[in-house]
């Protein structure tokens, strides 16, 4: 591959060239492997591939000059990939030595390579996937792009998914991906099962027709061809005579090929004359030489002397990347004796390893080497004797805990190998945790899945007093709910909710605070848990018991388990399931004392408190969230707070107190580079600024959030910013471009369940095919909100909109039907409708009374149809009364407008509220509702 690199860049003078190896000892259960690789090449991570001689200077230089354009992609479009699948070691000194002046770009990195990985549900994996498509389509349009992904036989299941993502995302890019793997090795399958590149093949196959070039078919023109053209890579006088035998004796294999040929070289058989040309010496004689390649390798390695085969034979048992500082600590030799051997020996003349460069672990600097080629590594290791490989596997084991202490997780597959080799089930267990929350935390959900599935197994054949305690992990009741919890958001995150929500539950039942089964447990719980609330209200000081460190260590684990069921309870709208979650998260976080989790819980129950209503119990909880948040002290901590209890304030209008706790959260989120939570805080802006009726800031709001939301491929958020964008260009009257904006936001909907926003999209739909006199259209949307209402009640403070559509239909169909008494059963079902509709949006406005003007609007034209104008009029008036009071200036102009037309036509107040109404839509840029007003007062 390395020689294909070659030829085509000394061919195409912009081509980027860049690899990554899968690894046969931890590649299999090390998320996205060769893909680091890839991605330390494009931010210019080139010196050692420079060295060893796997990149020219031009190659080298290329990927230099491209690390500035590949680092502002990722910053720009994939800033999730940082410390999951882009490596922050060294980035910003290469960036700093590439260019003294990025200093914004160093910033950046540093932010996002600071920032937590959680695990929740701040992204699924398909998000991430899309951030690499984004990444490398904007690398691309600078340099034409090959991706060479080796030894795929041992890809990890993350790679694989991302790898069939980039096949189906990127085309027209100009990238070419170019998989090499085993075909034997894929046939045998993986874990007893069909291996999964063999599925990703034939998929690839089907889409893209004959794509696989079998090496083993090729013709022996042609293998003839490649020995000769190796052999004139370098200067020779090797005639046709030696090149026919040498083909004869390695039938063109392109690895029996290069090791027969070094072997003969290093026998002397071939030597170099006086200018430098490769000859045949006075001793070749082929009958001498193995005819396997097996044979050559253990020809070249049993020419070894002793001291270089010890080094080796330790080397082969950390695996085919191994640690200088290791073999030094095994061997207990001095490290620049072993340094010396390696890099004059086994490097330079013998080339069974080469250097890999220096690593970092903390502020402590070692250097790492690989086998050039796994066959060695493979045949040394074989040779090795029983005891002597378990005795050295242990003692390269407690090296590598030592060096790489505090950051275990970094080689925890490899652990996982060596302790499982020597049959230590505890500390196998141990590092099958710590590599599952890694995967986690990378998205990689079936590499955590299978880590934490067996890591469960072999704890549970294990004496507990076997576990030791290692990075504050302990291994007990406690730490086997935790990986219960992990495995449970693993599920969850792959779309099993089913088994996401069983091993939570599993995790809480090893915790002794089981989840209520039958509904007559669940009302019990719920009450047990409103009057410890109530006491903790009361008296804290009487109710909340002081806990040990270990006590609070399991309080927390449950804090965060009832807070993700909740999450998930109420979005799949049990609400009194979710309540009692809310409620039992929030009575143990209180129990556990000032935490990060303590302030979330507050947040989240002003929200809660908010939707009973009991508006004073949220106001004591807001309050408390921002003390326990200043208490933290952590910006993630204050931010969220700030951006819940801003939530709860605009659903009760209090507009100007929840704008600086907006900006001040959308400052943080930025500063952090969390950007799931930055869109969250901008749709609340946007929404805030619409409903003021300052449309100009809420399109350059709905703008930035469409255009980050794609870039970052949060469909939802790009389903938020459009739908609300449509509702702009409804209220300045352009139906066509609302129209347009709703479908779009569909479709994107389609793939991903929002039923909140479903819900407030079809209402809005019904609104504008109502406006257009498309009633079918319109009945037929207003038909979907209702569906969507009754398979989730509205949660969101927004959904009055939602309402307004099936309202505004009912209203047409009426009207329509009213000239034809043939149609009186459908002018009933449409004011029963309308109705019903009114009184479920009334209740909605106890609730969020920034829906209170919508409500009475429309109880208005219920009573209109009634013909029972002083009820209508009444409640035209209290839709005014409540608009002006809450700041809504298009719904207080909407209901001026009907109380100008309906009012008698001797009331003073007539031509007054068409004033008003005309006023407000000329000040909003309203053009239809401006139209109306004025064609109402003559």
């Amino acid at each position: 591959m390395q020689a294909f690199a070659h030829q085509t860049q000394s061919s195409n003078s912009d081509l980027i060239v860049a690899w990554g190896n899968c690894n046969a000892y931890s590649g299999i259960g090390h998320p996205f492997l060769p893909f680091q690789d890839i991605f330390s090449m494009l931010t210019g991570d080139v010196e050692v591939n420079w060295a060893a001689g796997d990149l020219s200077r031009t190659a080298a230089k290329r990927l230099w000059e491209l690390m500035p354009t590949t680092v502002e992609a990722v910053v720009r479009h994939g800033p999730d990939l940082m410390g999951r699948i882009v490596v922050d070691e060294g980035l910003t000194a290469r960036i700093a030595g590439s260019d003294p002046n990025a200093v914004h770009l160093i910033e950046r990195i540093n932010v996002l390579s600071n920032r937590p990985q959680v695990y929740g549900q701040e992204m699924q994996q398909s998000q991430l996937f899309e951030q690499c498509v984004s990444v490398f389509q904007a690398v691309s349009t600078r340099n034409p792009l090959i991706l060479v992904l080796d030894d795929l036989q041992w890809a990890d299941a993350a790679s694989l998914g991302l790898l069939f993502h980039l096949g189906k995302r990127l085309g027209g890019s100009r990238i070419l991906i170019v998989g090499v793997y085993r075909s034997h090795d894929v046939a045998q399958g993986r874990d007893n099962a069909r291996h999964p590149l063999e599925t990703i093949i034939y998929e690839f196959k089907r889409l893209f027709g004959d794509i696989v070039i079998d090496l083993d078919d090729i013709s022996a023109e042609e293998n003839r061809i490649f020995v000769d053209n190796y052999l004139d890579l370098e200067p020779n006088q090797l005639g046709r005579e030696f090149r026919q035998s040498l083909y004869e004796h390695t039938h063109g294999h392109a690895l029996f090929t290069i090791e027969l040929l070094r072997s003969v070289q290093e026998r002397g058989d071939l030597i170099q004359d006086e200018h430098g040309k490769w000859t045949i010496g006075a001793q070749l004689d082929w009958t001498t030489i193995p005819a396997q390649l097996e044979g050559i390798i253990a020809e070249r390695v049993n020419r070894l002397e002793e001291p270089l085969r010890e080094i080796l034979d330790v080397a082969s048992v950390e695996g085919e990347t191994f640690t200088l500082e290791v073999i030094t600590a095994v061997q207990k030799i001095d490290k620049r004796a072993i340094l010396r051997d390696l890099s004059q020996e086994l490097v330079k003349r013998h080339h069974l390893v080469r250097e890999i460069g220096e690593h970092y672990i903390g502020s402590q600097r070692f250097s790492r080497f690989q086998f050039t080629h796994l066959i060695y590594q493979s045949y040394i290791y074989k040779q090795l004797g029983e005891a002597e490989k378990l005795l050295l596997h242990e003692r390269i084991a407690e090296q590598l805990e030592e060096i790489y202490q505090g950051h275990l997780d970094e080689i925890a597959v490899s652990l996982v190998n060596h302790y499982e080799k020597v049959g230590n089930k505890a500390k196998t267990a141990q590092f099958l945790q710590i590599a599952g929350e890694r995967a986690l935390r990378q998205f990689a959900y079936q590499e955590a899945i299978d880590h934490l599935s067996k890591a469960l197994v072999l704890m549970l054949e294990v004496k507990p007093e076997s576990f030791e305690t290692s990075e504050g992990l302990e291994f007990s009741q406690l730490n086997r709910a935790r990986i219960h919890s992990r495995l449970g958001l693993a599920f969850i995150g792959s779309g099993n909710l089913s088994l996401g929500r069983n091993q939570l539950s599993k995790a809480l039942t090893l915790l002794d605070r089981t989840l209520p089964v039958t509904f007559f447990k669940l009302a019990v719980g719920l009450a047990r848990q409103l009057i410890l609330q109530i006491l903790h209200r009361i008296g804290p000081a009487i109710f909340v018991r002081k806990v040990s460190a270990s006590e609070r260590r399991t309080l927390l684990e449950a804090v965060r388990i009832y807070a993700q069921l909740g999450t998930i309870q109420y979005l799949s709208n049990e609400r009194t399931r979710a309540v009692y979650s809310g409620l039992r998260s929030l009575n143990l976080a209180e129990r556990a004392g000032t935490s990060p989790e303590l302030a979330a819980a507050y947040a989240d129950m002003t929200i809660g408190a908010g939707l009973i209503p009991l508006r004073f119990l949220a106001e004591i909880y807001s309050q408390r969230a921002v003390d326990v948040a200043e208490q933290v002290g952590t910006p993630a901590t204050i931010a969220y707070v700030a951006m819940a209890t801003s939530i709860y304030r605009q659903g009760i209008g209090q507009w100007a107190d929840a704008k600086p706790e907006l900006e001040k959260a959308l400052k943080i989120f930025a500063q952090l580079g969390d950007l799931r939570h930055w869109g969250e805080t901008m749709t609340i802006v946007g929404i805030y600024n619409i409903l003021e009726g300052n449309y100009s800031k809420a399109q350059n709001v709905f703008m930035l959030l469409t255009r980050s939301a794609q870039e970052r491929k949060n469909r939802l958020q790009e389903v938020w910013a459009l739908s609300w964008a449509a509702e702009i260009a409804f209220r300045q009257g352009k139906t066509d471009q609302s129209l347009n904006l709703v479908k779009k936001a569909l479709e994107i909907l389609a793939d991903n369940e929002d039923l909140s926003a479903e819900f407030n999209i079809y209402g809005k739909l019904a609104l504008t095919y109502a406006r257009q006199g498309n009633l079918e259209a319109g009945f037929n949307a207003a038909d979907t909100a209702l569906v969507k209402l009754g398979q989730s009640s509205p949660n969101l403070y927004s959904a009055f909109l939602g309402f307004a559509g099936i309202a505004e239909v009912s209203v047409k169909l009426f009207e329509r039907t009213a000239a034809d008494h043939h149609l009186q059963e459908q002018r009933d079902s449409a004011l029963k409708n309308l109705h019903q509709t009114c009184k479920d949006l009334q209740r909605f406005s106890r609730i969020f009374p920034i829906g209170a003007p919508t409500a009475y609007y429309y109880f208005g034209h219920y009573y209109r149809l009634k013909e029972n104008s002083k009820k209508a009029i009444a409640a035209w008036r209290n839709s005014r009364s409540y608009a002006e009071r809450l700041g809504m200036p298009y719904e207080q102009g909407l209901a001026c407008l009907e109380l100008g037309q309906h009012l008698s036509q001797g009331d003073p107040n007539k031509e007054k509220y068409l004033i008003e109404a005309v006023e407000l839509f000329t000040q909003l840029g309203a053009q239809y509702d401006l139209a109306r007003a004025k064609e109402a007062g003559g």
